[in-house]
């Protein structure tokens, strides 16, 4: 049966963003700063709303998590502040030459309870619309579906001297990209055909129940930003100052 194509330029979206835990390399209190942001446009976060788990919806296009105080290298910490909820007016995503929308993810070293005593060590970034790698827009999903719905380990590459040169630390999330859904449109989750991974095998759609990857899973950085992959936390290399 014929599916036709959801225009998502026409769509008011929401673009979930949840951090299931997250490892520094070095012990140290952090904070993580979430933006939506597309770099080809000037002032690309008007219009932008996020929500940070159950409160309300600001207008803003940038938040940020607790202290996340890493005592223990070797230990994984959860984080309060967890869940972002961006929503995404129409026409903010298109597929052209003048719009990639992305989460731009910063990790600053801070002395006390607020990024204005933070030090940035590491950034990363995740690809928004358009998807130019695994796992691809279902560009034939239906209102009541997720254009994409996965768990991921995001790479936080440190920057030094305004250069990305090795990790300060990952995390592991979970991820959607969607149409706004109000109450009644939440019965019914993502039921969508499978999607294909970029070595063109199938990927099963990770529902909201669903078990998010173990850290010792493989690193998966955005297009950005490709890093070498540790195999387990042990691996990961501890950085001196």
């Amino acid at each position: 049966m014929h599916r036709s194509r959801l225009r998502i330029e026409d769509k008011e979206l929401d673009f979930e963003f949840e951090i299931i835990n997250v490892q520094f390399n070095e012990v140290g209190r952090y904070i993580l700063r979430l933006t939506v942001e597309n770099p080809l446009l000037e002032g690309s976060g008007t219009g932008v709303r996020l929500q940070v788990n159950d409160g309300d919806m600001l207008s803003t296009n940038t938040g940020a998590t607790d202290v996340i105080a890493q005592t223990n290298v070797n230990e994984i910490q959860a984080v309060l502040k967890k869940k972002f909820i961006f929503r995404l007016p129409k026409g903010y995503c298109q597929n052209d030459k003048n719009h990639d929308v992305r989460l731009h993810i910063e990790a600053f070293r801070v002395t006390g309870t607020s990024l204005r005593s933070g030090t940035k060590e590491g950034e990363a970034f995740f690809a928004i619309y358009p998807r130019t790698n695994a796992p691809r827009i279902n560009v034939f999903a239906k209102e009541n579906e997720d254009f994409y719905c996965y768990s991921i380990i995001v790479a936080l590459l440190r920057v030094q001297d305004d250069e990305l040169t090795m990790h300060c630390g990952r995390m592991a999330c979970n991820v959607s990209f969607h149409m706004v859904r109000f109450p009644k449109d939440m019965v019914s989750q993502t039921d969508s055909s499978m999607l294909l991974r970029e070595e063109g095998g199938p990927s099963d759609l990770i529902t909201p129940g669903s078990h998010p990857p173990a850290l010792h899973a493989p690193l998966t950085a955005s297009p950005q930003q490709q890093a070498p992959t540790p195999t387990s936390p042990s691996s990961i290399p501890q950085v001196t100052s």
